[in-house]
């Protein structure tokens, strides 16, 4: 009986290595796809974190009517014999994307007068959801998608530096607004004698608002920023009478040497309108609110400081024809 044997031939040095090469991609594919996973579970955490920090504060606010001084929030946050968290989270390491050593922690401060707010300090490393990779702050409003400042620190926002000052119990720009474009898209402005540097920018009402027509809207503003609706430019008034005029006006720009005394750093500049030319430059500074005239919704509240008065002024103008001057206040 005659045997038959089969031969089999082996697999070739080419076909092992193309075999090698397909194993290490597909493992590093693997790998990659493992740490951006990590990753996206160190900013979840981060965030929920943050989340559970919040409504510990608001338990604590519930009960206390003000949010608790940071040296006492350290390891827990309590009041008495009352537990509102009884172990303060650490952010999970290690620090990663836009995260460091410095900024991978939970900063709790408390802010406002009587201690009526707060801001966490803390990162994400990689867009999480719609907040981008990054410092950021929680305040009792939610999660802003910037980082945490002082009011009096300086701002950075679209290339341009603002200061910003507290007065009262509001925080505002301390100039103009002077946005050339936001997101990447040109912003339609004008800007007195070919220069926004000094004076900032003039919008129309519907360019500040962003296109809402929503009190308080955040407009052209930074996040946690809004346009002043008319209530909050009166408080201003109020706050800084009797001659809110002069108190708000700058040291400079005003007519005939009229100039204020700026004892607030608002820097209150007289660049008047602009309604197909430049006008009342040097007589008056005007701003506009958020706030729409209810008898007449194509126009809109603005506020001015005329040059040769200690007073303040409140009118309206129409929302497309007129271009003046905008400052944010803080959310």
């Amino acid at each position: 009986m005659e045997m038959f044997k089969s031969n089999k031939s082996a697999f070739t040095l080419v076909e092992l290595l193309v075999v090698i090469a397909i194993i290490g991609i597909l493992a590093t594919l693997a790998i990659v796809s493992l740490q951006n996973a990590r990753s996206r579970a160190r900013d979840a955490k981060r965030i929920a974190d943050v989340r559970q920090i919040q409504t510990a504060l608001e338990l604590y606010f519930n009960d206390n009517g003000a949010y608790p001084v940071s040296t006492s929030v350290t390891s827990s946050i309590r009041s008495g014999d009352r537990v509102y968290m009884e172990i303060f989270p650490q952010a999970p390491n290690p620090p990663d994307g836009n995260c460091d050593e410095g900024t991978n922690q939970y900063i709790y401060t408390e802010a406002g007068e009587d201690n009526g707010s707060y801001t966490i300090s803390f990162c994400v490393g990689f867009q999480t959801g719609s907040l981008n990779a990054g410092d950021k702050c929680a305040t009792p409003i939610g999660i802003l998608n910037t980082d945490c400042f002082a009011c009096g620190d300086v701002l950075s926002y679209e290339g341009y530096d603002y200061t910003t000052v507290e007065i009262g119990d509001q925080c505002w720009f301390g100039k103009n607004l002077n946005l050339a474009s936001k997101d990447g898209s040109s912003i339609t402005r004008y800007c007195l004698y070919s220069s926004c540097d000094t004076y900032g920018a003039m919008y129309k009402w519907d360019v500040a608002m962003d296109g809402s027509t929503t009190e308080m809207a955040q407009g052209l503003c930074p996040d946690g920023w809004h346009i002043p609706s008319d209530d909050e430019w009166q408080e201003l008034i109020d706050y800084a009478s009797p001659e809110a005029g002069t108190k708000l006006r700058a040291t400079f720009s005003w007519r005939y040497d009229w100039n204020g005394s700026d004892i607030y750093g608002f820097r209150g500049v007289s660049s008047g309108y602009f309604n197909g030319a430049f006008n009342a430059a040097s007589w008056l500074g005007m701003w506009w609110t958020s706030t729409e005239n209810v008898d007449n919704t194509t126009r809109a509240w603005y506020r001015e400081f005329y040059y040769n008065s200690s007073g303040t002024g409140r009118l309206n103008f129409s929302k497309t024809s007129y271009a003046i001057p905008v400052r944010c206040i803080m959310n």
